[in-house]
This record gives structure tokens, C-alpha cells and sequence, in this order.
């Protein structure tokens, strides 16, 4: 491996960001209502029966809840629990691509791929925003893999329907669905692993399709069986159309004011730092089917249609979110990957020349919107650490081209563009997200209920709506209580400490309360912040201020 240390060392500056804010506080959005499940999930030892803070959860099939409470079991209700599921998808996710490589192209090109997609802005969110969007996009690739591995060993075909089984219990059939488009196009004009096409039922036969659906349905069938138990063949359907093929069909009550071209523009940034490569592959494609107009069986062309029949299909759904793109990112890599390679490797080819000037123009405006953020938006309450940060986010990318220079063309060229956007995601991971997390104050109220009253039951929101997030760190459910019979509770004692806006304190003064301010914690209710919340200048606007409170009856 020593020839390749070049790539390892690519390798782990672009995974070392997924590290940085696994102990962040997480946004009330998904990851908090996904966390609460699992909670609830621990205490209560019932792995088939989900609910968060408002009642049943159907949302998403189990297997992220699951890998979340295992993590709670052995780290407790924190953060890092939650996020360590979707850093060992992510790492797995990297291992997978790295194989895929090395079984398509070579053990370079896996490597570089491993490297763009550790460094895709795509991984990083899917461990510092955490979903279900790691564990699928690690299911599918490890798919690939076993499918391809299984052309030579036949018997690993098995471990594909297994992984197959185990992506439709994170996201539902767009774990089967998203492959199999991948793989039939070349799959089903030759024999898989065969140089000979083969008669029709021999190309379908190659992968067990009897014997792999019986598995892939064993595997399932206690999540099922357990789920119709409950809420009957309706809760069934949900999961499996409702949330899936409903939402492409136009049959779903779920809309957004996007268009087909959303997923285009999101692409552009979503899939940095190697956004010029995969461009730059896509017009050679395209080129090449426009000059041959044919398209001979190749089974490594299986990642074209990983990318793209799965993109087309997302682009005519209804509702779209950029999470939607990011399980996308293990084949846009592999490709850019493959082309740098090729046009490194080219005679005369002046690829390299433009794409290491445009990773160079990049990392200079990465580093130009750290500072932007830095002074602009997030003042540091330490002068230094900003200082460090920002440093980070201007020597990380300067000091790595520079090494990269010396390496041949191949890690040359990977080393400008993983470089490009590397120091961004480092500020990003460790000082922008914890930022934005003082703007999250679940984690703080959690923390200080748990201290003022250990036994608490519940932990209720006075006039105003109860989260996920609080319930999640407070170790209990977050209620709703109006101010209405506010007095009655409080006198009777089911309600102690509380959750309020700072704008309602007066109106408990008004009910014969008094409210022992404990915590006073700023909230900006979204976890993809607007123009508004990221200028100093406005935010003070769209910014509420939540206090923690001790509530008592103030003397006759």
C-alpha cells in the first residue's frame, strides 16, 4: 500500500470532518424526531413499535431507530449516540465504494473514489444532519459490491438480497428498487459475470430470483408482521407505497414548490468537491453515445444507470429534498474517480490543467465564505478560536495542494479538488454547526431538567408547541399545556418546571404564577437557516427567546 499513501492520506482528510460535530446538539427537524424514537424504542425494549413525542411513528421503516438505540444502550441518550449510526453507514459507505472501484477499474480509482465521496458535501450532512439517508446510501452500495463480487463467487448474490432487505428497512423499496434499475439494463443483455449473452432465463436465473426474494422477505417478515399487528395492512401500504412510488406517480398528499430541475442545481453542490469531474464525464459520455449511437454490454456501465435512472426518477416526484440526491453520490464519485484517472493518464490531454484551476478557484471562494460567516454572521465569543477556524479553513487546502503537487497525476489532480472544499468542511464541522446549535436549546433545557428534577415524568411547553428535540435530551416527554387551568396544574403539582417564550412570562404573573427563570436560551426553528438568521444584522428578528422555568403560586 505504500505506493498509494498519497490516496490514503486524501482518505483521511476528507473523512476527518464527519468526526468533528458527532457531539453537536441536534436541530429539532428529522434527526430529532428520529432520535426520539429510538428513546422511546430503549425504554421502552419494543424494537416493533414506534412512536415519538406525538404518538405513532410511521414515517420510516425501523433500521435507523434501531442501530440509534443500540448506540443509546452503550453511550446513553446523547448526541454522539445518535450520530454514531450514521458515521459506521458512512464508513461502510467508504469501504463498499472502495471495492467497487478496485472490482470496475483499479485499486487507484477506488481509492479516489473513496476520497471524493468522504469529501462529497452529500456524506458530510448525512453524519452531522443525521436521517436515514447514510444507512440506505450504505445498503445500496454494499449491494453493488456483493452483485459484482457475486460474478465471480455466484453464492455472494445472497449477501446482495440481504443488503437489499436491509435498505428497504431504512427507506423503504427505493432500497431494491434504486438497484435493481442499476443492474438490469447490462445485466439482462449478457449473463451477469458471463462473456457470453446467454438465453433470457439464464440472465435472470444468475441472480436467484426465487430464492433471493424468499430471503429478502424472511428477513423482513417480523418487522411486517409486527407492523400489520398493529396498525393493519394500512400501515403496510404506507411504508411501501405511500412513501415511495405514490410520491413519483403523483398520488401522494406530499408537494413542494420545487421543480424537475431541483435536484440539477442541488447536484452542483451537493456532489462537491468533484462537481467539475462528474460534469466533465457526463459531456464525454454524451459525446461518445452521440459519435457511436450504441451501446455495447459493459457490466462496469452498471454505475451510469445507478446515477441516473434513479435521478430521473427523483426529478419527477412531486416532493423533493435535497437528501434525496445525496444516496446518489456513491456512483457520481466512482465516475469522477474513473475520469480523473482516464484524463490523467491521457496523452496531451488538458483536462488536469483547467480542473486543477478550477479546485484552485473553489478553494478561494470556500475560504472567502468562512470569513464571510465568520465576520458577518457568527462573531466568535472566542477571538482566537475563530481565528483558528478560520486559519483552518485558508491552510488546510494552500498546504495540501502544495504537497499534492509532488504526487503523480492521478493523486495530483484528486488532491486540488478534495482540497477545494476541505477546508470549508472542517469550519463547517467544527465551529459553523456548533453555532448554529446555540440556536437549538433542547440539549441545554434537557441537561438542567434532568438535574433540577431527575424523576420528572414529563416536561411541559406553556403556550407553546413541545418538540422532539427537548424530549430526546430530557430523557421524558415534552407536553403541551395552554394557560388555561395553568394555575390548577401548577397547585396540584403536575406541572414544576416548564418551557415558555420569554414573551409569555408576564402573562403567568397575570395567573397568580410565579416563574423562576433557570435558563434563557435563544431558538430559531429550522435547521437550514435563511438569509435573515445567517446576517448578525437581522437575526436579532426571526430569532425567539425560550426560558426554562420554575413554576410556583405566589404567596396570598
Amino acid at each position: 500500500m505504500k505506493r498509494h499513501l498519497p490516496e490514503l492520506g486524501l482518505i483521511a482528510v476528507a473523512v476527518a470532518p464527519l468526526f468533528l460535530g458527532l457531539r453537536d446538539t441536534l436541530f429539532e427537524t428529522d434527526p430529532a424526531q428520529y432520535a426520539e424514537v429510538a428513546r422511546r424504542m430503549l425504554h421502552s425494549a419494543d424494537p416493533f413499535s414506534l412512536h415519538d413525542n406525538f404518538g405513532v411513528f410511521l414515517n420510516k421503516p425501523p433500521m435507523t431507530m434501531w442501530a440509534a438505540a443500540l448506540a443509546m444502550k452503550l453511550l446513553g441518550v446523547t448526541s454522539a449516540a445518535f450520530r454514531l449510526p450514521a458515521l459506521v453507514f458512512a464508513l461502510g459507505l467508504l469501504a463498499a465504494v472502495w471495492r467497487i472501484g478496485e472490482l470496475l477499474w483499479d485499486r487507484t480509482t477506488g481509492l479516489v473514489a473513496v476520497a471524493f465521496t468522504g469529501a462529497s458535501f452529500s456524506v458530510q450532512l448525512m453524519v452531522l444532519d443525521p436521517k436515514v439517508d447514510a444507512g440506505v446510501t450504505c445498503f445500496m452500495a454494499l449491494t453493488v459490491w456483493a452483485l459484482l463480487e457475486a460474478r465471480r463467487r455466484p453464492r455472494l448474490v445472497w449477501l446482495a438480497w440481504a443488503f437489499a432487505a436491509a435498505g428497504i428497512l431504512t427507506k423503504g423499496p427505493i432500497g431494491l428498487a434504486a438497484l435493481a434499475a442499476a443492474v438490469a439494463p447490462e445485466a439482462l443483455r449478457r449473463r451477469w459475470g458471463a462473456a457470453e449473452p446467454g438465453a433470457v432465463w439464464q440472465r435472470i436465473l444468475a441472480f436467484k430470483p426465487l430464492s433471493g426474494l424468499a430471503l429478502l422477505c424472511a428477513l423482513m417478515a417480523t418487522w411486517y408482521t409486527a407492523l400489520i399487528r398493529e396498525h393493519g395492512w394500512a400501515g403496510a401500504k404506507y411504508l411501501l407505497w405511500e412513501m415511495s412510488f405514490s410520491r413519483v406517480l403523483h398520488q401522494s398528499d406530499y408537494h413542494n414548490a420545487t421543480t424537475p430541475l431541483f435536484f440539477l442545481h442541488t447536484g452542483l453542490w451537493a456532489f462537491l468537491p468533484f462537481t467539475p469531474v462528474l460534469l466533465f464525464e457526463l459531456a464525454t459520455a454524451a459525446r461518445g453515445l452521440l459519435q457511436s449511437r450504441r451501446l455495447p454490454p459493459d457490466e462496469a456501465r452498471v454505475v451510469w444507470w445507478w446515477l441516473l435512472i434513479p435521478f430521473a426518477v427523483i426529478s419527477l416526484a412531486e416532493f423533493r429534498l435535497p437528501q434525496y440526491l445525496y444516496w446518489l453520490a456513491p456512483p457520481a464519485a466512482l465516475l469522477s474517480a474513473r475520469a480523473v484517472a482516464r484524463v490523467c493518464r491521457a496523452e496531451r490531454s488538458a483536462a488536469p490543467s483547467w480542473l486543477a484551476g478550477f479546485a484552485v478557484a473553489i478553494a478561494v471562494a470556500a475560504a472567502a465564505l468562512a470569513a464571510l460567516a465568520l465576520v458577518r454572521g457568527f462573531p466568535p465569543s472566542s477571538v482566537a478560536a475563530g481565528c483558528v477556524w478560520l486559519a483552518v479553513a485558508g491552510l488546510v487546502p494552500a498546504g495540501l495542494m502544495l504537497v499534492a503537487r509532488r504526487w503523480e497525476a492521478v493523486p495530483r489532480l484528486a488532491g486540488f479538488l478534495v482540497a477545494s472544499t476541505a477546508g470549508l468542511a472542517l469550519f463547517y464541522g467544527g465551529y459553523l454547526h456548533a453555532t448554529f446549535g446555540e440556536y437549538q436549546p433542547a440539549e441545554a433545557f434537557g441537561a438542567r431538567a434532568k438535574r433540577e428534577e431527575p424523576k420528572g415524568a414529563a416536561l411541559p411547553f406553556v403556550a407553546l408547541s413541545a418538540d422532539n428535540a427537548t424530549a430526546y435530551y430530557a430523557d421524558r416527554p415534552a407536553t403541551e399545556v395552554g394557560l388555561e387551568g395553568l394555575a390548577d396544574a401548577v397547585r396540584s403539582g403536575r406541572v414544576t418546571l416548564a418551557v415558555t417564550e420569554t414573551e409569555t412570562l408576564p402573562k403567568l404573573a397575570e395567573l397568580g404564577l410565579t416563574a423562576e427563570v433557570l435558563e434563557v436560551r435563544p431558538s430559531f426553528p429550522v435547521s437550514r437557516p435563511t438569509l435573515s438568521f445567517l446576517d448578525a444584522r437581522t437575526r436579532p428578528g426571526v430569532v425567539r427567546q425560550r426560558a426554562l422555568v420554575r413554576l410556583g403560586l405566589k404567596a396570598p
